[in-house]
């Protein structure tokens, strides 16, 4: 399970091939693994670009075989006994897999670092169809020119959560359990719907 915060922008690309490559590490070795993602901010972003990438590139998976030893005697000119040894490697191979599932992609607020004009609309996707489950917890304010919230559409996976009393959130308001418990509740009870092995009490419940 990796879970990204909010992420510089120069590094972005590295750390999405790198949690790509880590996953597809795990998965080789045990292609039954759960893969479960979280990402907050442009950590968001990411997350959704390392499931798109196990889509539309897969895992290469690839395994050295193993080896057999063959020995074989022969008789000499002197009538001595020559013992040979042959060591073949069998069982290798190379293959593709491609699409990877993800089994759940949680994600707060997923946001480009980019100017947003207000009033513009939010910055559209879609979600790749390898994940399996997915639910986007966003901010009410609209006011928030340099977070343009990205929507993957797909209600009710995508739901704008307000404060207790119905005040609004902010970008930073977003996954912080103290101000906003509805919505951080319903993200955990959604990922441990999908199976993902999460510890601990729900926070209390103070607004639905």
């Amino acid at each position: 399970m990796f879970s990204w915060g909010d992420i510089a922008g120069a590094g972005t690309v590295s750390i999405i091939r790198r949690a790509k490559n880590d996953i597809c590490r795990d998965y080789c070795e045990n292609k039954n693994i759960k893969i479960n993602l979280f990402g907050w901010s442009r950590g968001a972003i990411a997350a959704v670009e390392v499931a798109i990438l196990l889509k539309q590139e897969g895992c290469r998976c690839s395994s050295p075989g193993g080896e057999i030893l063959e020995r074989r005697c022969y008789i000499n000119k002197d009538g001595e006994k020559i013992w040979q040894t042959w060591k073949t490697i069998v069982g290798g191979y190379d293959e593709t897999i491609k699409p990877v599932k993800v089994n759940f992609l949680g994600i707060y607020d997923a946001v480009e670092m980019s100017a947003q004009l207000p009033g513009k609309a939010d910055l559209g996707d879609h979600m790749p169809d390898n994940v399996i489950n997915w639910k986007h917890n966003v901010k009410t304010t609209k006011a928030q020119p340099y977070f343009p919230t990205r929507s993957y559409g797909g209600e009710p996976n995508e739901r704008k959560y307000y404060k207790y009393g119905r005040n609004t959130t902010t970008h930073a308001d977003i996954g912080v359990d103290s101000t906003w418990h509805a919505g951080h509740r319903q993200m955990i009870e959604a990922a441990r719907g999908a199976g993902v092995n999460l510890g601990g009490d729900l926070p209390k419940l103070v607004w639905e």
